[in-house]
């Protein structure tokens, strides 16, 4: 454990812990009697900061819980297993709060009894003006911009759209499409040391810009969490259900996840987790830049 991991796992020690082994550390008249009391609290505290798991030392304990859109069922405590995340950030980001409120628009909205010649172009689910009004409402309200354009790319293309090859040892990915603002989704597969082939799906989000992307989770309570730094250095989340595996990353820039469309079922675990993220190049994908949309170069 190192010291910056270390000093973070402090946050979850009772300050009055911290503070009877402060007062031990002071010079006492009393005999060595005290000594050992000071010098077991100690080891209290230092048992409890090991003992925890690495998911209760990140700045964000209920990471998974804390991406659940506003409004979701779990959220409100309603129906078990129909838990939805948005894919621009957490729940309290901009990004989230007008995804759920163009959701609940949306959902309450007779889509199917529109008239087929009112279908509008859009980068959205946009299907009448009064939509599109709506729409543009929310982006305005959360001081959000809205997708322009969006090109259907090749794997080549993708990363020079990027800025680099992100993808490393087992990943290969299937054309991608690519917004002006540098978010894209891909899907793809990974190749496991154990032989074993991995479908996934891959999602940046860049922050500033209105996202509809959003993943149906089952229920957050089936998950186990984890928090691991890669091999390129970042800081990311872990988390397995019987159905589902999740990697996942904040950034100031945007948001990353990666839906791995296997669980503990199929007995995925956090080492495999691990080798999957260890693969990726997180440094490439933080560092966001605007991507040339010189069209098209893959069918899709």
């Amino acid at each position: 454990m190192n010291a910056a991991l270390l000093n973070r796992a402090f946050q979850y020690v009772d300050d009055k812990y911290l503070d009877i082994t402060e007062q031990e550390r002071a010079p006492r008249g009393h005999g060595r009697r005290r000594s050992y009391w000071g010098v077991a609290v100690a080891c209290i505290c230092l048992i409890l900061i090991l003992s925890l798991p690495v998911a209760a030392l990140a700045a964000n304990w209920f990471g998974l819980r804390d991406l659940l859109l506003p409004n979701t069922k779990e959220a409100r405590g309603g129906v078990y297993g129909r838990e939805r995340v948005g894919l621009s950030g957490y729940q309290d980001s901009f990004e989230a709060l007008a995804l759920a409120e163009w959701l609940a628009f949306r959902d309450g909205y007779d889509i199917e009894g529109l008239v087929e010649g009112k279908v509008l172009e859009s980068q959205y689910g946009v299907y009448d003006r009064e939509m599109d009004r709506r729409l543009k409402e929310i982006a305005r309200k959360y001081k959000l911009k809205l997708h322009t354009a969006m090109n259907v790319i090749d794997q080549r293309e993708t990363a020079y759209r990027v800025g680099g090859e992100f993808m490393g040892k087992g990943l290969e990915r299937t054309w991608a499409c690519i917004y002006e603002d540098g978010t894209f989704c891909c899907d793809g597969d990974v190749l496991l040391e154990d032989g074993r082939l991995l479908a996934f799906q891959f999602q940046r989000s860049v922050k500033g810009t209105f996202n509809e992307a959003l993943l149906n989770i089952g229920s957050v309570r089936d998950y186990e969490e984890f928090q691991y730094v890669t091999a390129c250095g970042e800081p990311v989340c872990l988390a397995v259900s019987p159905y589902k595996s999740l990697i996942y990353v904040d950034f100031e820039d945007c948001f990353i996840l990666i839906n791995i469309l296997e669980g503990s079922d199929a007995h995925i675990t956090e080492e495999i987790l691990r080798e999957v993220a260890d693969a990726i190049d997180f440094v490439v994908l933080k560092n966001v830049r605007m991507p040339e949309m010189r069209g098209d170069s893959s069918p899709g």
